[in-house]
């Protein structure tokens, strides 16, 4: 029962990257792999053809995170220039400022779609010191309307 809505949420966010084609990109970083939302989101999208699924993890993390399975790849937070090239999308669990700054300063305009959905790391949250490369990171709310829903909503007829 504890781990429902957090699937549930995993499950939301594997819907919206696959509804956006995933931005066009080939990988997924999730931050705060070792999360039950990371590795949930994980689950679902390395079920998916076609995308190589990066967890971004402390260090005394990254056995745990390996034995989760879901991962194609586990990189450490001090070892973000390892990441590989390509189109990329972000999916930031941890809300940490300085992690989104790398990986953002990482892919720069390579990095196709910045979702924050977490704060694992609430006690690091903040304002970048600069401005990030690439798209701005963008709040994930899982009951964002459609475009095409919100026509006519909130007008009066003749």
């Amino acid at each position: 029962m504890l781990l429902r809505p957090l699937f549930f949420t995993s499950w939301l966010l594997d819907d919206f990257l696959a509804e956006e084609d995933l931005f066009g990109a080939r990988a997924a970083v999730l931050s705060s792999a070792s999360s039950k939302t990371a590795s949930g989101t994980a689950f679902m999208l390395a079920r998916r053809e076609g995308i190589e699924v990066i967890g971004l993890t402390s260090p005394g993390s990254v056995e745990f995170v390996e034995g989760l399975g879901v991962y194609d790849r586990v990189v450490t937070y001090d070892d973000v220039a390892s990441l590989p090239d390509g189109r990329t999308v972000y999916v930031d669990m941890s809300g940490a400022a300085d992690v989104r700054a790398d990986v953002h300063n990482r892919y720069g305009d390579d990095l196709a779609h910045s979702a924050a959905v977490g704060a694992t790391h609430w006690s690091e949250m903040a304002a970048p010191p600069a401005p990030l490369p690439g798209p701005p990171p963008t709040l994930f709310f899982a009951p964002r309307p459609r475009p095409q829903a919100l026509r006519g909503v909130g007008t009066r007829g003749p």
